[in-house]
């Protein structure tokens, strides 16, 4: 027998599978507390608010308000217009701050202080949600930040601006905020749609020494991060993972996202970037991997003009730095459909640690003066395939690919043109039971022809057409040969264009052969 049972839609939420975030039901909301900060305001504070002059000081009555809520949890409502205020200190959770979608902006008055400080760093602070705010300052900010978050779990910031475009625009491209978000320690959380428009940091996290507390963030909804000058978008400082970056748009900003171990001493564990996220016109960086300071990188994604400092052209729009602890933290990088492109020098440097990337491309790098490579590998492990490798560099630095150090690679199936000095320079051109590099298009590493050494000849010039000088040679003797002759190839008449077939008499008539010519590494 098939049954139905009925949900009312009210008892029905939705939390994104990969935040992992506890959501109240809207009947659990139904029954929170709600109130409305204009109740804990004088008539004149009330006033300046809704007729959006911003210019008395609030923050004692929206931190009464805060006070207010019962222990189980509360709605503060914030209205339409405009809020004059600093320091705001939360301590407790299940706090749902709600401003008006037609508009609720809070002008912070300090030029020093945090505005919203979430937690003591003392005790854990659950469930605590923003919606639908624009935070700029009043003047100009030299320290502080927006969100200092201390020890939050299961929360979500959605909608909120701080800082954005048009205040940017409108103080003439100058930012007024110092600091957007600080996740010390943290889980579960989501940043959803809106806006970081900072001069420091939009964004830094980190988690403890012991890998604990440092947990599953995630930024999506279409978040644009622009204009922080003075440092990268997003520093991710130690101690974290399952950090993952959705519909992201960094722009402008001095570097991408910057994976270190200078807020915690620990590396950090796994993050994904997804192919919805955009990295554009930073002058340092789009992705930086500090030494030992990331384990795995799921790599997807856009990636272009950065690394365009011309104050400092040795930039390459992704780095990761050479390996030196004991034992080593090597990252992991698989990258998928990555797209990376037009950076005045390199395009990708890897100095160690395994690179996986299938599909996608890596054109027009190196468009400086000094040039650059589209991928330079060092120590590690490469494998590279499917991906196109373009009109990267100038003729003093400018291959597509630059194998120097690997431990092992394969590099298959990619198709190389119009690199400024050739398709690949690989340091080991020879044999290795280590490498391979095969069947890609601009880069010929294994040819088969016919030959014939002339009658009363002894040997026979063969331009092979490989991409560098062969590292074997095969010869058949394809038809009748003189009684007792035999032919070989020297190896030491192997040259970048050509080999020679000697034959061991004169040739009675025209003798036919089939060769096949190998270089790089099988």
């Amino acid at each position: 027998m098939n049954t139905t049972t009925t949900i009312d839609a009210q008892d029905v939420s939705y939390t994104a599978p990969y935040t992992g975030a506890v959501t109240a039901t809207q009947s659990e909301l139904n029954q929170w507390t709600s109130l409305n900060v204009l109740n804990f305001m004088t008539e004149t504070q009330r006033a300046d608010i809704l007729n959006n002059v911003g210019s008395i000081d609030c923050t004692a009555a929206f931190q009464a308000a805060i006070n207010a809520l019962p222990v189980q949890g509360g709605i503060i409502e914030l209205p339409s217009g405009t809020i004059f205020m600093t320091t705001v200190q939360i301590n407790r959770g299940y706090l749902y701050i709600r401003g008006n979608p037609k508009g609720t902006r809070i002008i912070d008055s300090s030029t020093t202080a945090d505005l919203f400080q979430i937690g003591d760093g003392s005790t854990k602070v659950s469930g605590v949600r923003f919606e639908n705010l624009s935070i700029w300052a009043s003047s100009t900010k030299t320290a502080g930040t927006v969100f200092n978050c201390n020890q939050l779990e299961s929360f979500q910031f959605v909608n909120v601006c701080v800082g954005s475009n048009d205040d940017y625009v409108a103080n003439g491209n100058v930012n007024r905020l110092w600091n957007g978000y600080i996740f010390n320690r943290f889980a579960q959380g989501l940043v959803f749609g809106g806006e970081i428009v900072c001069a420091n940091y939009p964004v830094q996290a980190n988690g403890n020494v012991d890998q604990s507390f440092g947990a599953e963030l995630v930024f999506d909804g279409g978040l644009d991060i622009q204009y922080s000058t003075k440092n990268n978008a997003v520093l991710l400082g130690g101690g974290t993972g399952g950090v993952y970056f959705g519909r992201v748009n960094i722009s402008s900003c001095a570097g991408g996202i910057w994976w270190s171990k200078t807020l915690t001493d620990v590396n950090n564990r796994e993050a994904f970037v997804s192919d919805l996220c955009t990295i554009d016109s930073c002058p340092s960086r789009a992705i930086s991997v500090a030494s030992d300071s990331l384990e795995t990188l799921d790599l997807k994604g856009w990636i272009s003009a950065c690394g365009n400092d011309k104050s400092n052209p040795l930039l390459s729009s992704i780095w990761v730095d050479i390996t030196t602890a004991t034992p080593p933290v090597a990252c992991e990088i698989n990258a998928s459909g990555l797209r990376v492109q037009d950076s005045l020098f390199d395009g990708v440097q890897v100095s160690s640690g395994t690179l996986n990337w299938v599909g996608g491309l890596l054109r027009s790098n190196g468009t400086g003066i000094n040039g650059g490579h589209g991928l330079v590998f060092g120590a590690g492990r490469l494998n590279l395939s499917g991906v196109q490798v373009y009109n990267n560099g100038n003729s003093t630095r400018g291959y597509g690919l630059l194998i120097n150090g690997a431990i092992s690679y394969t590099v298959i199936g990619n198709n190389f043109f119009s690199n400024g000095q050739g398709s690949i320079n690989n340091d080991n051109v020879g044999f290795s039971t280590t490498g391979l590099i095969r069947s890609n298009v601009g880069y010929v590493t294994e040819n088969i022809g016919s030959t014939q050494i002339l009658s009363g000849q002894t040997t026979v010039a063969v331009n092979h057409g490989l991409a560098a000088a062969p590292s074997l040679v095969l010869i058949t003797m394809a038809g009748q040969q003189d009684g007792g002759a035999y032919a070989y190839v020297a190896p030491s008449s192997y040259t970048a264009t050509q080999f020679t077939i000697t034959y061991s008499v004169p040739a009675g008539a025209n003798r036919p052969f089939v060769w096949q010519a190998f270089m790089g590494t099988e």
